[in-house]
């Protein structure tokens, strides 16, 4: 994916999250709006989730971020707490993780920014990228 092409929002983005947070993140391909976006260390809560404790995945980013809201997450394997609970949000149309199967993408959770588990972080700057990590991680803790 030549990152070139994204808009200069998005861009910014990128490289606010790559210098304070995740050097290794990269937008993997565009699909329509949302660029999906790889996450290699989120950070999955010990207490809930066995090890690894950090993972990847990707962030269905909208190519309009930071004026629309982030949707959706697709990891490379269902996210099993220890508790067994089913995860909310877990969705079973495999087309939404087409984009990325072939790099492991396997299950699609459709996240909303605001819902059950609560608000999102309001989104202003392309720094606010790193509320976004932040909201995904807290939506997996509280899943």
């Amino acid at each position: 994916m030549d990152e070139e092409t994204l808009p200069p929002p998005l861009k910014e983005a990128l490289q606010v999250l790559r210098k304070a947070r995740m050097p290794e993140a990269k937008v993997e391909v565009v699909v329509g709006n949302f660029a999906y976006v790889w996450l290699p260390d989120v950070v999955y809560d010990p207490t809930k989730y066995p090890a690894p404790h950090r993972r990847g995945l990707w962030a269905r980013v909208p190519i309009q971020f930071p004026l629309i809201n982030p949707h959706g997450i697709v990891t490379r394997g269902q996210l099993n707490p220890v508790s067994s609970h089913p995860i909310k949000g877990e969705s079973q149309d495999p087309s939404m993780c087409a984009p990325v199967q072939q790099l492991g993408g396997t299950h699609y959770y459709s996240w909303t920014w605001s819902g059950e588990l609560g608000e999102g972080p309001k989104l202003n700057a392309p720094s606010d990228i790193l509320g976004v990590v932040s909201w995904i991680e807290r939506r997996i803790r509280n899943a």
